[in-house]
């Protein structure tokens, strides 16, 4: 498959900072593609809402998109989802000049510019959530002025599965919702992944901090979720809390207290994992996967957590990954667990990573999905 060529779109910057899950599976996913057809057979489209001051190697292409409210909701009454027409152009004559035997779009809610490309062009579609459930959680949980743009991607996520050459979900749950909303199946289930990159060496160093720990960047499930957990379970429990994630010194004001320390954006979360006695995972609604289950379970960290934040992983089984789905819950769960905590690694829980969320365990999977003598068309 060295020859093929392929064009990966997406709305993330995969070559900037790395600061939340979903970015973290872009880069996971760019990273696969390299693997299987050669980093130079792998062409990248970016689309970005902020200007790009530093120099762009030269299979990286970057489509500058108007990210202010009155044109995003402006594109949103409109059917699409913050992609105005004429970038809709521009994308497709990029791929179409390119003429890529693989077309792999980062995500599910690209609008109608993909029925422009040509049809000898295969078309991937990695699906981060099923985003008509997740913009309808915004639209519960956070305000009624997401109704657009809900029903502007519940019509191009649509339109998008069902004309793709293969669908990709995280987990099973996506993949049942996937074809129940739009008579989609899908082609693989590919889990989020990691790299390992835990060392034995900094763990042992570390000094426990007897804090637990909250890792999650600024938006409307881990906002929702931490306020939540802070107001309704931490006032009960002989613990302190560390809230590490981009954008989430925001809450410094509101949150910030005796029992919580409210750290937002750091470059590199693993010296907060190797000193965290616990991490805690109060996610009230979402879709796809939570990339931090899987750095927790890297890092072999006992977990407290809600079903939506263990969707998708096989720990059901795993003592040191406790379900709580209610305030009393976290409460007891975590109190039992101060008395009797003994450890900061789980070899069991890294084990059950090693074996399931490692990324080389993803990679024949996603490359007998491609190959034709598997089944593939490519």
């Amino acid at each position: 498959m060295k020859n093929q060529k392929v064009v990966f779109i997406t709305k993330g910057n995969l070559f900037g900072p790395i600061q939340t899950g979903g970015l973290q599976c872009t880069q996971r996913n760019y990273q696969l593609l390299c693997h299987i057809f050669g980093e130079e057979q792998v062409e990248v489209g970016i689309l970005t809402e902020t200007p790009v001051e530093k120099k762009v190697p030269p299979h990286v292409h970057y489509f500058q998109n108007d990210g202010r409210p009155v044109r995003v909701y402006w594109n949103y009454l409109r059917m699409r989802d913050r992609i105005p027409a004429s970038l809709g152009r521009e994308l497709a004559a990029f791929v179409n000049e390119r003429k890529p035997d693989l077309l792999f779009l980062d995500g599910s809610s690209y609008c109608g510019w993909t029925r422009k490309l040509h049809p000898s062009i295969k078309k991937m579609v990695f699906c981060h959530n099923v985003e008509k459930e997740y913009i309808w959680g915004w639209v519960r949980h956070q305000n009624w002025l997401f109704l657009p743009r809900f029903f502007t991607v519940w019509r191009n996520e649509g339109r998008l599965v069902r004309q793709a050459d293969y669908v990709i979900c995280l987990n099973q749950r996506d993949a049942h919702s996937l074809e129940k909303l739009y008579g989609r199946k899908a082609d693989l289930i590919l889990p989020i992944s990691f790299s390992d990159r835990f060392e034995p060496e900094q763990a042992a160093k570390a000094s426990g901090s007897g804090r637990l720990l909250f890792v999650g960047s600024y938006f409307a499930p881990n906002v929702d979720g931490l306020r939540w957990f802070c107001r309704q379970v931490l006032p009960h429990i002989p613990w302190s809390l560390d809230v590490v994630g981009k954008g989430m010194e925001q809450l410094r004001e509101e949150l910030a207290s005796e029992k919580v320390s409210v750290i937002g954006g750091v470059p590199d979360l693993a010296a907060y994992y190797y000193r965290a006695e616990a991490v805690v995972m109060p996610v009230l609604f979402g879709s796809g996967m939570k990339v931090k289950t899987a750095e927790a379970l890297q890092y072999g960290k006992a977990i407290f957590a809600t079903r939506e934040a263990l969707e998708g992983y096989q720990v059901q089984d795993l003592p040191a990954v406790q379900e709580c789905n209610s305030a009393e819950a976290f409460i007891q769960a975590l109190t039992a667990f101060r008395a009797a905590s003994s450890r900061r690694v789980y070899p069991e829980n890294r084990q059950r990573f090693l074996e399931l969320y490692e990324t080389s365990r993803q990679e024949e999977r996603l490359r007998a999905l491609l190959e034709p003598q598997t089944g593939g068309n490519l």
